[in-house]
């Protein structure tokens, strides 16, 4: 029994440090968000197990030290008592190393976020200079209403643009302040 905790002592050290070097090749390139949440959802998986394991780890000791009145006791029960208590403190360390990795995670986490945040910004700033250029030209446009000596290919279709290329440029302007 204190062999198969072992082996959950060994792979919990194995996935504490699987998580570790994945979170130092994330650190390079954070823009992978899913990557970095679904690393999230495994750690809050280890923590749980890691608890379960430590509360089951005594369990076993507290059975096997109320052993110690009956006749039939030996010292491989001290043995196995022993060991469990290291198998308990090796858990225990490698859970406070994945408890460790939370903050770290979190933030990686909302840096990438505010990349994100940061790129749609910039895409919301091209559609408004995009808007600053059409809506006046379609003011002007509805100003005039584009008939009569005014319409396109007309004598006066020149006043159309005298009035909406400096409209615009003072649109730019304000825009910038």
């Amino acid at each position: 029994m204190v062999a198969e905790w072992m082996n959950v002592a060994n792979l919990t050290h194995y996935s504490v440090e699987n998580l570790e070097y994945t979170l130092e090749d994330l650190s390079k390139n954070i823009t992978e968000l899913e990557g970095l949440e679904r690393d999230l959802r495994g750690l809050q998986g280890w923590r749980r197990r890691v608890d379960d394991s430590i509360f089951k780890i005594h369990t076993l000791i507290h059975i096997t030290q109320s052993l110690r009145s009956d006749p039939s006791y030996s010292d491989e029960w001290e043995s196995i008592i022993e060991d469990s208590y290291y198998i308990a403190s090796r858990i225990g360390l490698y859970g406070r190393r994945f408890e460790a990795m939370v903050p770290i995670l979190t933030g990686l986490i909302q840096i990438s976020e505010s990349r994100i945040s940061f790129a749609e910004t910039k895409n919301i700033s091209r559609l408004t200079y995009m808007a600053l250029v059409f809506v006046p030209l379609t003011f002007v446009s509805s100003l005039f209403s584009m008939t009569g000596d005014l319409a396109p290919g007309k004598k006066l279709f020149w006043i159309y643009f005298l009035v909406s290329v400096p409209l615009v440029i003072t649109v730019f302007m304000v825009a910038r302040r």
